[in-house]
């Protein structure tokens, strides 16, 4: 393990790898700039332009809090200690190469817009395959040591890099790996200190035998926990206690605890007590879109204390209507089925309410209709932010275009402003007027169709999300 307590200005220039890095790290930059690769640059630039304001990363805790992240979602930030695990032979770097001929689901570079910056000459022929190949490797070393540079950059204090010689699931034995070694030079010479450094003593893998389920959380104390269960099922149905039995002291120790919440609900209730504004998150979908402005104190408030909820293996079938309106129409939707907007129905659907569906939908005129486009997916810019969501179906009509969402759920209880978020979404992306887009919930099984009479405009839909 490293720990750097040298500030990376101070650190001598001779043989100190972190700073080879960063001025080799700045002359590739600057070549590429010379010859002429700064297209992606000005993009970026382009792109902050249209958006209307500076792209910036994503909010990160910084007070108090310990952030988990990949290498590449920590570009740019710094934090005062960093941790970088798992810097073992065949882990950091990665030696196994991910190349497009041995992946078909990756680009081949020619095809790519950042093509001038990746290896080229792809011939089959051995010899120029094998040369090719090569230039492949070296490409592949350099982002891995570009990546480094990153992860050894992050920290403004304090930087504690490790590795290991065995997992708990390897066969093969791993420990430490060139940079790490690297690094183990640079902190041999003064800059730093090894708080441990084991050699390897053992041939194989002595945790593969010791491998035991374990059940998460661990349960610390049974009797504590049973009390706070029972304790749960109190507050859950509250009962009146008879107070006839009880002593003297135990009738005082309670008007104690009903002073301290009195004081404790005042408290939460003053005007002096400290409150704290709540930054609306850089990425939203129409479901968070609407609770910021039907319910701005809730939206804020499960930002700041983010609560799990239960998962249910039901809450799946919900989507099956969706998929089986795909399969009517054949046209097949390229997402998960949790990105379905009906897995997001409060009510779940049995196998016979499916079937019932089904037919009621067959009996409707939807059926012989022909939509131009199922679970069309948009992500537009609202205010410097990107609004992300799914319209069930999109129909042409002799009057234009009409968005619909289908519900499963009971009649009249759905938001108009998902159908006013549909519309504005429609209408950015695809320069619809505003007077030729339609929208309705369509209700299943019994088919009954909501067509607000009024959607709110683009304009007043901004400015609800803008304050």
């Amino acid at each position: 393990m490293l720990r750097e307590e040298t500030p990376y200005e101070e650190c001598p220039s001779d043989g100190d790898i972190l700073k080879s890095m960063a001025v080799y790290w700045f002359a590739l930059s600057a070549a590429e700039l010379r010859a002429g690769n700064a297209a992606s640059a000005y993009d970026w630039i382009d792109e902050a332009d249209e958006l209307g304001s500076t792209i910036e990363f994503a909010p990160t805790a910084t007070k108090n809090a310990v952030t988990l992240m990949t290498i590449h979602g920590a570009k740019g930030l710094e934090f005062p200690y960093v941790f970088i695990p798992a810097v073992c032979e065949e882990v950091f770097p990665n030696n196994r190469l991910s190349i497009w001929y041995k992946r078909p689901e990756l680009i081949p570079f020619d095809l790519r817009l950042d093509k001038k910056s990746l290896p080229t000459g792809f011939q089959t022929e051995t010899k120029e395959f094998k040369a090719y190949e090569n230039r492949c490797k070296s490409h592949a070393e350099l982002e891995e040591r570009r990546l480094i540079y990153v992860a050894l950059t992050r920290a403004e204090n304090e930087l504690f890099v490790s590795a290991h010689w065995w997992g708990p699931t390897q066969k093969k034995v791993r420990g430490p790996s060139k940079y790490l070694m690297q690094l183990k030079q640079v902190v041999e010479q003064g800059h730093g200190k090894i708080s441990s450094w084991a050699e390897n003593s053992f041939e194989e893998n002595r945790a593969l035998d010791q491998v035991l389920p374990t059940l998460w959380p661990a349960i610390l104390d049974s009797n504590k926990r049973s009390n706070r269960i029972d304790l749960a099922k109190l507050v859950a149905s509250p009962a009146v206690p008879d107070e006839s039995n009880i002593t003297v002291a135990e009738k005082v120790l309670l008007e104690e605890w009903d002073k301290d919440i009195d004081s404790l609900l005042e408290e939460l209730s003053s005007e002096k007590l400290i409150r704290k504004s709540v930054a609306i998150p850089d990425t939203l979908n129409v479901t968070k879109v609407i609770k910021l402005m039907r319910e701005p104190k809730e939206f804020a408030q499960n930002l700041i204390r983010p609560m799990p909820s239960k998962p249910i293996d039901q809450a799946r079938r919900g989507t099956q209507f969706h998929f089986w309106i795909e399969k009517h129409f054949a046209m097949p939707a390229l997402l998960d089925s949790l990105d379905l907007p009906g897995a997001a129905d409060e009510n779940l659907i049995s196998d016979d309410q499916l079937e019932e569906m089904k037919e009621a939908f067959l009996k409707s005129t939807w059926a012989t209709s022909k939509p131009i486009a199922l679970e069309w997916p948009f992500d537009i810019s609202i205010g410097g932010r990107s609004l992300r969501g799914r319209i069930d179906a999109v129909f042409e009509t002799e009057n234009g275009i009409e968005l619909i969402d289908w519900k499963t759920g009971q009649v009249g209880k759905s938001d108009d402003l998902q159908l006013a978020w549909y519309r504005f979404a429609w209408w950015k992306m695809k320069n619809t007027p505003l007077d030729k887009i339609g929208a309705a919930f369509v209700y299943v099984p019994s088919m009954k169709e909501s067509r607000p009479q009024e959607l709110l405009a683009p304009e007043i839909l901004l400015e609800s999300i803008s304050e």
